[in-house]
């Protein structure tokens, strides 16, 4: 089965939903960040499938680690903003800090290991493609050296 991923999008941006997703986002960040499992000794196995590919190497079965909850969480960001405005800005919405600035300020870990780099870094392009304020938060705590690399590194043949 094919994933419809404009008609997923669509459903979570109702009007009814953002609020609430915005709302378990943010308490799925929390909790994750308080209770350590972001450090990178818990940092999730290496993802078998490259970005985009939805398979059972990206969201692995049976997951239960508060990591792997995570990681699943940063990927489901991604396509919920991937091309579509709306929902890129409702990560932004309510009090600071929002979904994507904490998604900034994660541990350095996942910024600097190939696993954390290959789940955060499509997300965080994701949001800020065509998003300038996304990409003012973005660049504001992360270099855009680091993410026009890992571009980079993942174009080259």
């Amino acid at each position: 089965a094919c994933l419809d991923l404009g008609l997923v999008q669509a459903e979570l941006s109702s009007p009814a939903l953002p609020f609430e997703l915005q709302q378990l986002l943010r308490y799925v960040v929390i909790a994750c960040s308080q209770s350590g499992s972001l450090e990178s000794a818990s940092m999730p196995a290496p993802l078998a499938r490259p970005w985009g590919e939805l398979s059972e190497e990206l969201v692995p079965s049976g997951s239960s680690s508060q990591a792997e909850l995570f990681a699943e969480l940063v990927v489901f960001m991604g396509f919920y903003a991937q091309s579509n405005a709306n929902n890129q800005e409702s990560l932004n919405w309510g009090r600071s800090p929002t979904p994507l600035s904490r998604l900034c300020s994660l541990p350095f870990c996942w910024f600097v290991s190939p696993v954390g780099k290959s789940i955060l870094f499509p997300t965080l392009l994701s949001v800020c493609c065509g998003n300038t304020r996304a990409v003012n938060i973005v660049t504001d705590e992360v270099s855009p050296l680091h993410l026009s690399a890992f571009l980079r590194s993942r174009s080259d043949p």
